[in-house]
């Protein structure tokens, strides 16, 4: 029996990298030319889809479910999608899209939780797979850094950058001392290279909060918290400076007031955006106009998930979204009280979702799937050791006896 679902997540992790390989060769992120066919990667994000959507039907049959409030407000968030396009009879594409990923969230979290907590001894495998995927996504990013400039003979920002960045927690929760410091270099040349400010910002900010967390955790002097980020912060300056350097000033330009109140266009999207919603009736304020309403009227997606929700889902949108975030708080309150070591790991992950989501796209982006599934993995070995504490309780007082 272990054998043949060691061969299922084997084989879960293969239509995952066969997905992330015709993203690869398609994408216009890695340089594909413009109207490069998506048909194969559809494809084969609807087939992931049906079989984690199978895994999910037969392992909560006969009412086996976890009481988890992440999953709650996912499935919160998926019914309410669906009621909104319902009433707005929104773009059937549109449609799909949102709703295809919000499910494809929920059954990533839970085959990640369950998984683990009926097989433990899987996590050892499950970190190989993971470790896999992140140097594809290296790989990926460096070639789309490198492709892109021979074509356009230029330095290009490189979006990828996201698909590394959230392959952080995984890292530094799964490796040891030296991986541990061997990962972050990696994701930090990556992010550095790729010239992306998101990913420039949120990297400090992950780093930062993974020390802050541990410290707390761990019950440490803040001061040597304080002086271990002041040491990557100096690292980090310092690479920013070099890559500056050779990419002729490009980086401290994108950094530069004008060009940070510009934010690609984003200031004007967001004007557009409340003036739009600003005018709408009570009920439209209230529901929405469904998905992909922003590009319909605005040619873009607004570029802040709040405000994207806002405006295809309502205020009742907003409500849902906002307690997922309650539930990803409150989920590391109670990491950081029981002194869990995933309380920094899942901090990090967490504040990633929250700080992009403010000035990008998170929720309906194809890299969080890496953070849905980690989110999950956390869950399960969270059970995992409640239950071995509780059976050694038990053991020790029956020994006692």
């Amino acid at each position: 029996m272990r054998k043949r679902f060691y061969f299922f997540l084997y084989f879960v992790f293969l239509l995952i990298l066969l997905y992330a390989v015709q993203d690869f060769r398609t994408s216009r992120n890695t340089g594909a030319e413009i109207g490069t066919g998506r048909g194969a990667v559809h494809v084969t994000l609807f087939v992931i889809l049906m079989v984690l959507g199978i895994y999910y039907a037969i392992t909560t049959a006969g009412g086996r479910i976890v009481k988890s409030p992440v999953k709650t407000a996912l499935w919160l968030i998926i019914g309410w999608i669906a009621i909104v396009n319902l009433l707005q009879s929104a773009s059937m594409w549109s449609v799909a899209v949102h709703l295809g990923l919000s499910v494809l969230w929920i059954l990533a979290y839970h085959f990640f939780s369950y998984y683990l907590r009926y097989f433990p001894n899987a996590w050892s495998q499950m970190k190989i797979c993971i470790t896999i995927m992140f140097g594809f996504y290296v790989f990926s990013a460096l070639y789309a850094a490198y492709n892109i400039q021979m074509i356009y003979d230029r330095i290009i920002v490189v979006n990828l950058a996201y698909g590394v960045l959230v392959f952080l927690p995984w890292i530094l929760l799964m490796a040891r001392k030296k991986m541990r410091h061997l990962g972050i270099w990696i994701v930090f040349f990556v992010v550095l290279v790729s010239m992306k400010r998101g990913a420039i910002i949120m990297f400090p900010l992950m780093l930062g909060t993974l020390i802050l967390v541990e410290a707390i955790v761990r019950k440490k002097w803040l001061g040597r918290a304080t002086l271990k980020a002041i040491f990557w912060i100096v690292l980090f300056f310092a690479g920013l400076l070099i890559v500056n350097q050779w990419s002729k000033g490009f980086m401290i330009e994108r950094f530069l007031p004008e060009q940070l109140a510009i934010g690609s266009g984003r200031a004007e999207i967001y004007r557009a955006s409340i003036e739009e919603i600003s005018q709408r009736s009570q009920w439209q304020l209230l529901i929405g106009y469904g998905s992909g309403s922003s590009v319909d009227y605005l040619g873009t997606s607004v570029h802040n998930e709040w405000l994207e929700f806002f405006f295809n889902f309502g205020v009742i949108g907003v409500v849902f979204y906002a307690l997922l975030f309650l539930a990803l708080i409150r989920r590391v309150r109670q990491l950081i009280r029981r002194s869990s070591p995933y309380a920094s790991t899942y901090a990090m992950a967490v504040i990633y979702m929250l700080i992009v989501g403010m000035f990008g796209q998170i929720y309906f982006a194809h890299s969080t799937f890496y953070i849905m599934a980690f989110l999950g993995a956390v869950e399960g070995l969270m059970l995992n050791d409640a239950r071995n504490a509780q059976i050694l309780n038990a053991n020790y007082v029956q020994y006692r006896q």
